[in-house]
């Protein structure tokens, strides 16, 4: 498979989003907090370090809350059942700017847990011409500034690319 790279190797592939009227700064300030993330997740193992990290400074372990989808986790936030969820930042980004996200939810700690996720397209081997068109594409809305505007619209105008590539994931991975 050949891959686009729609969105740039990030510092900080997670992201907190939290009710509005919590004000946390930095990631020990979820020690002893109620933290939500989906089972089996990125995040769900974010929490679990960073419960531990807690612990081994000496301050209560983060009470970690498992949940099948984000949106659960998201409805949690906003009923008070927890104080915060994990969630990717560019789906942080993205909820705060719904109508129900900015009456609820702000993105706190952008850079909870510096790791790098690609994000991108696949498309066949087979289908190298569509390849190249999408990559083209691409590269005119990046040059245009057209690709930022529909990232900044959404809340993730800070994952913008200045340059498209391909099989950048492939190389990540290996």
């Amino acid at each position: 498979m050949r891959t686009l790279q729609s969105f740039p190797p990030r510092p900080d592939g997670s992201s907190a989003t939290f009710h509005w009227c919590i004000n946390y700064t930095q990631n020990t300030d979820l020690c002893g907090k109620r933290v939500g993330a989906v089972k089996g997740s990125a995040t769900a193992k974010i929490a679990e370090e960073l419960s531990a990290r807690c612990k081994a400074e000496g301050k209560p372990e983060i009470a970690q809350n498992v949940f099948p989808y984000d949106s659960s986790g998201m409805v949690a936030v906003r009923s008070g059942r927890i104080d915060a969820h994990l969630l990717d930042s560019v789906v942080a980004g993205y909820e705060a700017t719904t109508a129900k996200g900015k009456a609820a939810f702000r993105v706190v700690l952008p850079e909870l847990q510096p790791t790098k996720f690609l994000y991108g397209f696949v498309v066949s081997k087979q289908n190298p011409a569509l390849t190249e068109a999408m990559a083209a594409a691409l590269g005119d809305m990046v040059a245009d500034g057209s690709y930022k505007a529909i990232l900044d619209k959404y809340g993730a105008g800070d994952s913008a690319v200045t340059k498209v590539t391909v099989n950048a994931g492939v190389k990540q991975a290996q």
